[in-house]
């Protein structure tokens, strides 16, 4: 086997793949860990909803700036803002990476 043929066998595999396909997919996997990861930050906000407030005296409550009412406000925003994320990140994760999902989703589908 020649250098030339060597050379040209490694250019046709490099034509081969579309890297930017490659790169898409890796991010639309960023994206759906993301989704996951809002996914369990509103479970966590979810489940300390009925907790009680710490225990914190007056005068550094009022220096804090923090209400018992304040804080219940934070852990709803919280539930909203972690939702709407958790979809977005879906969304772009799914066209990111939805066909490269698919793709395995079948293969491994067709050996078992």
């Amino acid at each position: 086997m020649s250098v030339r043929s060597v050379r040209r066998r490694l250019r046709q595999r490099v034509a081969e793949h579309d890297w930017l396909e490659g790169v898409s997919v890796a991010f639309g996997v960023l994206f759906l860990v993301g989704a996951i990861a809002c996914v369990w930050a509103v479970a966590i906000t979810v489940g300390t909803l009925g907790d009680a407030e710490p225990a914190i005296s007056d005068e550094a409550t009022i220096l804090a700036g923090s209400t018992p009412g304040s804080l219940q406000a934070t852990r709803w925003f919280g539930i909203v803002l972690f939702t709407v994320l958790a979809i977005i990140a879906t969304a772009v994760g799914w066209f990111l990476a939805g066909d490269a999902v698919r793709h395995v989703a079948r293969r491994v589908r067709r050996r078992v």
